[in-house]
């Protein structure tokens, strides 16, 4: 790939900002090794100015996708559309024959006041490949253009077209940049006279004669010696000197004081107004500023103890004494407003007398006092004990009974207390109707439960089942354990479970059996009703097969009589099982 330089420019905007917005204009044909101009597309230059030194310091870089048009395209660097490397310098400063940073440089700076190099990099699937260096001529350095010497465009003065700008020397720059910057103190270079009436002037030397600006003020006031303590009036024409009437107000003194010069503060001292000063009706609520009047603002004289008489406010708003003369009358209301009456019943309340804390009182016909019931903080209620350990928690120390349950209605009620959770769970403790029999168990389908040492040890199942050691009875009476009673359950295979019942039999002839959940402290029967003569083996289990127990068989064991049965029994002791027989049954 290569590339035809053909034009490079640099163009300054001006802007109504009077900034300068500065580009690099180039334009180029896009070819490939053998000249074939590229197919019409975008394509990905990058742009590096570089300084002309053995250095070959970047000191600007930027990335633009250009759109050519039978190979041809045109681009402005620094225009603000493509992608500057960080750290590039500002293209103007590019082109200034100075010492500046650079993104890459074998020294870090670039000093050279040689030329500066532009080359133009393609992005050919995902690198960037150099097609050629460009030096740069001396146009480029136009840019120094926006300067005078070393004088930016910000810090110059411009005259309108057509104005010759006055020769500055250095007292007369000077004095600009005073007066530009608001801080000049010297006279103005002008007359010492004024004739125009229009305008304005400050007073400087602007008294007619007057050489200082303090005599130029005075020369436009009356004289003013032998006027002190006098102060400057006018009547609109003239200003005359004239002495304040009275001689002026000097300080306030009783109820509202105020002293000391100029604007001061009044105030109202403290209990100032002793005597009949303010009008009558003069103080109301919408004088004051929040509109109301506290209460502690009224004050009536006197104490609880000595007090013969209430405050009232009558209709129209006013408050008055209310006095009843006789002793135990009281106020009353009537149609006609308040009046002093004897009471027709008098209320005798309870006093409380001794009591203690948390404790509900109860009447002992003169006063309150303290009863046996505690209340703590947590609602929990004690009754004989004040450290109640639920919701109600009943002690007493003595042989009679803790609790007593009495129905007054024994000919209707089968129940006398219930007990229910809030699942639906609910059962019963007290005496049937008919029979008077004590009753106590479970209404819902729930199990009726009997603990000992906080373990369940027998259970009555919703359906009736009766389970001893078990918590899922699956007959009327199980027993898990040593006992267990059961009808006879037959068998045709060689494995015997007592876990079905302790009763087993076949009516095959002997072999080698497996005897399954034979129990410690069980007693099993296992009959063999097969005729054939021959010899029983056994292998016994406390589970299904996995935990073994020793077998004993008795010392006459042998085979079978042919044409009767044998009956084993057998007992369980700690992990043995001892087996007895007899085979003589026809």
């Amino acid at each position: 790939m290569r590339l035809s330089h053909l034009f490079i420019g640099l163009c300054l905007f001006a802007t109504s900002s009077a900034f300068a917005q500065n580009q690099m204009t180039y334009e180029g044909i896009l070819s490939d090794d053998s000249g074939v101009i590229v197919p019409d597309g975008n394509y990905q230059l990058r742009f590096q100015i570089r300084s002309r030194d053995i250095n070959d310091c970047l000191l600007y870089e930027e990335q633009k996708t250009i759109a050519t048009i039978s190979g041809q395209f045109l681009v402005h660097l620094g225009d603000g559309t493509g992608t500057v490397t960080a750290g590039s310098n500002p293209l103007p400063q590019v082109f200034t024959p100075n010492p500046s940073s650079a993104l890459s440089c074998v020294s870090g700076s670039s000093p050279s006041l040689l030329g500066r190099n532009l080359r133009v990099q393609l992005n050919v699937m995902g690198s960037f490949v150099t097609l050629g260096d460009l030096a740069l001529t001396n146009s480029p350095f136009a840019f120094q253009a926006q300067k005078i010497g070393p004088f930016s465009e910000s810090n110059l003065v411009r005259t309108d077209m057509g104005v010759i700008a006055p020769q500055l020397d250095t007292a007369k720059v000077a004095t600009l940049n005073d007066l530009l910057a608001g801080t000049y103190s010297g006279n103005a270079e002008t007359a010492t006279t004024c004739s125009s009436l229009s305008g304005t002037l400050a007073i400087a030397n602007g008294g007619t004669g007057a050489t200082t600006p303090s005599a130029a003020l005075d020369n436009l006031l009356p004289t003013q010696s032998g006027q002190s303590g006098k102060v400057l009036q006018t009547d609109g024409l003239t200003a005359k000197w004239m002495t304040p009437a009275g001689g002026g107000l000097t300080g306030l003194t009783g109820d509202i004081a105020a002293s000391g010069s100029g604007t001061v503060p009044a105030t109202v001292n403290p209990n100032a107004i002793t005597t009949a000063k303010i009008a009558n009706d003069a103080v109301t609520s919408a004088k004051i500023l929040n509109g109301s009047i506290n209460a502690a603002d009224l004050d009536f004289t006197g104490t609880n103890g000595a007090t013969s008489s209430v405050v009232m406010r009558d209709s129209s708003g006013r408050f008055h004494d209310f006095v009843c003369a006789t002793t135990g009358q009281v106020p009353t209301w009537t149609v006609t407003g308040f009046v002093c009456q004897t009471p027709t019943t008098i209320e005798t309340d309870p006093k409380v007398g001794a009591n203690t804390a948390n404790m509900l009182s109860k009447w002992n016909g003169t006063q309150l006092i303290a009863s046996n019931i505690f209340e703590n903080a947590s609602g929990n209620v004690g009754l004989g004990t004040t450290s109640p350990g639920g919701a109600l928690h009943i002690y007493r120390n003595s042989a009679s009974a803790v609790l007593s349950i009495e129905s007054g209605l024994p000919s209707s009620t089968d129940a006398i207390a219930e007990f229910k959770q809030s699942n639906g769970n609910y059962g019963i403790i007290g005496f049937k109707q008919s029979g008077g029999g004590f009753l106590a168990g479970s209404l819902s389908a729930s199990p009726f439960l009997f603990y000992t040492n906080s373990t369940e040890r027998l259970r009555i199942s919703g359906g009736g089942n009766v389970g001893i050691g078990t918590m899922t009875p699956t007959s009327t009476l199980e027993i898990k354990g040593a006992a267990r009673n059961s009808s006879a359950i037959s068998n045709a295979s060689s494995v015997i479970d007592f876990q079905t019942g302790n009763l087993q039999y076949t009516t095959n002839s002997c072999g080698a059996f497996s005897l399954y959940n034979l129990k410690d402290g069980g007693t099993y029967s296992f009959a063999v009703q097969g005729t054939a003569s021959s010899t029983c083996t056994f292998a016994a289990f406390s589970d299904t097969g996995v935990t073994g127990l020793t077998v004993h068989l008795p010392t006459n064991h042998g085979p079978t009589i042919s044409g009767q049965h044998a009956v084993y029994s057998i007992m369980v002791m700690g992990n043995h099982a001892y087996f007895a027989w007899v085979k003589e049954f026809m």
